[in-house]
């Protein structure tokens, strides 16, 4: 694979890579549900394989959030640097992984 042809399917994804790790946490969760269990029969700490899933969880949204809050300010910048006047997708992905990123910075990151 050259490195244009990388570059074109890489830049795309990092754009979307905020609501990509959100979207991917959420399915990881929703498929170790069975895991997260209560009971008399369940460890009073819970399952290791729950908290393995939600740390996994954690780390997909912290690198999607900070690998799109930085591929989208450097898209911003460009854009503004060339003049480009963004479409309605493009504003759409631009406000969406502002958002998320903001909102996990905040949640993370508050007092």
């Amino acid at each position: 694979m050259s490195w244009t042809s990388a570059r074109r399917f890489a830049g795309p994804l990092l754009l979307w890579a905020a609501p990509l790790g959100v979207g991917l946490a959420l399915i990881l969760l929703l498929a170790s549900a069975p895991l997260f269990r209560a009971g008399p029969e369940t460890p009073s700490a819970g399952d290791s394989q729950a908290w393995g899933a939600m740390w996994a969880a954690l780390a997909l949204v912290a690198t999607g959030c900070a690998a799109g809050g930085v591929a989208t300010l450097a898209w911003l910048v460009r854009a503004w640097r060339r003049r480009h006047r963004p479409s309605a997708v493009e504003w759409f992905r631009t406000v969406l992984n502002l958002v998320l990123v903001l909102g996990f910075c905040w949640i993370w990151f508050r007092d």
